[in-house]
């Protein structure tokens, strides 16, 4: 397969996924875009995970690409997956999820005729018992996409040449990575973001994953936007996109954070002192937030947000 061939490069991350990975190889392989390569990196497993995709690769030689390498964690492998990539466009899949058979050539269609450098599709957040839909229909803007959109980078599709211009890599050894990665690539959209409304993809949810097994990591948090805080203030972007990036702190750090951590099963004394370390952190690197602009739309989450203080913080944590 030579690069005038390849449409849509997939780069699937593999560690230590032996219970997944059969599933996720099974819907990429039956792809109904043919001009679609699999890159496969093997970011140093230590199960049986190796000799499934190498079964795979036997099978589907003119498929998939297959590389091994040490542990460096996701960031690192997508990274090692983007420099070998020869597809006009760019797609990542984790290794414990799987897509619809036509995900890519949808997705590869809607650019081609849209000319967009970012094409994303709808999903299913797979439980054991229950699928969950995730759902948008589009975004107005750049900031409505940075406000409201899902910065997970597996249900997108990427110019690659637009990656290229950008210099666009994910933050070695990482959690959160995909947070920063959307937030310094997407100020520099010039076309719309195209969203296709038919779920095409299935993200599994599961207890081991990594930011299920994470308690202290799960700080890192605040490098990540620190990182983005440094970004956009280097690259002039800081004063425009100011409240945008202030409201996307809080929410992740008072929603999703909160929220992870008081379902998390670990020491209480830890949960408390975690969440108390984030709650001084966000407030001193954001003193005024609750006078952020796109918090004084009435909604329950934003009315939640403004209510939370260092007590009701303490209150929760007793559960």
């Amino acid at each position: 397969m030579n690069s005038r061939m390849v449409s849509v490069s997939v780069i699937v991350p593999v560690f230590n996924v032996e219970l997944y990975i059969d599933k996720c190889l099974d819907s990429l392989v039956r792809q109904t875009l043919e001009t679609l390569e699999i890159i496969i990196v093997n970011d140093g497993s230590l199960d049986g995970s190796a000799d499934i995709v190498k079964s795979y690769l036997k099978k589907y030689p003119d498929k998939i690409r297959y590389f091994e390498k040490e542990n460096g964690g996701l960031s690192d492998a997508r990274n090692y997956g983007m420099q070998r990539a020869i597809g006009k466009y760019i797609a990542f899949l984790d290794s414990d999820d799987y897509v619809d058979i036509n995900i890519y050539k949808v997705m590869y269609e809607e650019a081609e005729r849209t000319g967009n450098q970012i094409v994303e599709c709808n999903l299913y957040k797979a439980y054991p018992q229950k699928l969950e839909l995730n759902y948008r229909v589009g975004y107005s803007s750049k900031k409505d996409y940075l406000l409201n959109g899902r910065v997970a980078a597996w249900n997108k599709l990427y110019l690659v040449s637009w990656l290229k211009e950008l210099d666009a890599q994910f933050p070695k050894g990482l959690l959160y990575e995909d947070i920063e990665f959307f937030y310094k690539i997407v100020p520099y959209m010039t076309t719309e973001v195209s969203v296709i409304t038919e779920p095409l993809l299935y993200y599994v949810q599961r207890e081991g994953s990594i930011l299920s097994r994470s308690t202290e990591k799960i700080l890192q948090v605040h490098t990540i936007f620190s990182d983005i805080y440094e970004y956009y203030r280097a690259k002039g972007l800081y004063e425009e996109y100011h409240s945008v990036l202030e409201y996307k702190y809080i929410s992740t750090l008072f929603c999703s954070f909160l929220v992870r951590m008081l379902r998390m099963k670990t020491d209480k004394d830890l949960r408390k002192r975690l969440v108390m370390i984030s709650w001084v952190t966000v407030n001193e690197c954001c003193p005024t937030w609750r006078k952020n602009q796109y918090l004084k739309k009435v909604t329950p989450k934003n009315i939640y947000m403004k209510l939370l203080n260092r007590p009701l913080l303490n209150i929760m944590l007793l559960f």
